[in-house]
């Protein structure tokens, strides 16, 4: 995760959403890694993409509460 917003924060967004897709592989309900993958999809101007991952982010901390 550490190394998904390093990368983000350097610009790098591919690599960003590679890491982050290898969080939500390890566990599917890391909130934090969809959020982080909807921040990058909005840095690439894919906003449909951004949303579908923050309703992610929601499901899942809804489901926790």
């Amino acid at each position: 995760m550490n190394e998904a917003q390093s990368l983000l924060a350097g610009g790098r967004f591919l690599e960003s959403l590679g890491e982050y897709e290898h969080c939500i592989v390890e566990e599917p309900s890391y909130a934090a890694a969809w959020d982080g993958m909807a921040q990058t999809y909005e840095s690439l101007g894919e906003f449909n993409k951004a949303d579908r991952c923050r309703e992610s982010a929601n499901k899942i901390r809804a489901m926790i509460v």
